[in-house]
């Protein structure tokens, strides 16, 4: 009988190393998580309206109901995976969801687009960190962090 590996996302940040202090986490916020689907189901039922009223449809209400539904079970059933990402900053990188890690040094810019948190590297692709309610503090300590506390 084959045995089931645990999916390497959900195995947790990886370790210190020996020295490392670990400054703060960022873990994802079910409020915020919980708004951001409600947005999602909202901006899609409208436009999926205004399409089906636009074509003529006899039933306008029925396509954007069901994509409402469907947005609103999909994020019911992916809510445990996303509450359970947790990002750790340390005194020496950034430790991520799977074992990902971002050295300080690596991190050339950090960005807010719509209430998520855009990691930029160099030479690399961007982390995202996402539905924490305060992406501002977040920013705001990665930057700090990662230019030795420079502005």
């Amino acid at each position: 009988m084959s045995r089931v590996t645990r999916d390497s996302l959900l195995t947790g940040p990886a370790a210190l190393e020996p020295g490392e202090r670990l400054v703060t986490s960022f873990r994802a916020d079910h409020a915020v998580y919980i708004r951001n689907m409600m947005i999602v189901m909202l901006v899609a039922g409208a436009v999926l309206a205004l399409a089906e009223t636009l074509r003529g449809a006899a039933y306008p209400w029925a396509i954007p109901a069901f994509a409402i539904c469907m947005i609103g079970l999909r994020a019911w059933h992916m809510a445990g995976l996303a509450m359970s990402l947790e990002w750790q900053l340390t005194d020496r990188r950034l430790i991520g969801p799977g074992g990902r890690v971002i050295p300080l040094a690596e991190i050339s810019a950090v960005r807010n687009i719509l209430g998520t948190v855009l990691v930029m590297q160099k030479g690399a692709k961007p982390a995202v960190i996402r539905f924490h309610p305060y992406p501002k503090g977040v920013i705001a300590a990665l930057t700090a962090a990662s230019t030795g506390g420079r502005p």
